[in-house]
């Protein structure tokens, strides 16, 4: 036995009626969605990318960010 996986838009007719078709002849489709990115993974990401910025105060990160 094979395992194939591809990916489609489900909210098509077609896809829909693709799905239908694969259910009749007994076969089990699953759906499997992409994990949820967090705000930690985004942040370190960023921390891993060099996306990080430091300033000693408010008016600091102001200058920073207006140059």
């Amino acid at each position: 036995m094979a395992t194939y996986s591809f990916s489609i838009n489900d909210r098509t007719k077609a896809a829909q009626s693709l799905l239908m078709y694969m259910r009749s002849l007994g076969l089990n489709p699953e759906k499997i969605s992409a994990p949820r990115r967090n705000g930690l993974d985004a942040a370190i990401e960023d921390v891993a990318a060099g996306r990080i910025f430091h300033a000693t105060d408010g008016a600091d990160m102001i200058k920073q960010c207006l140059q």
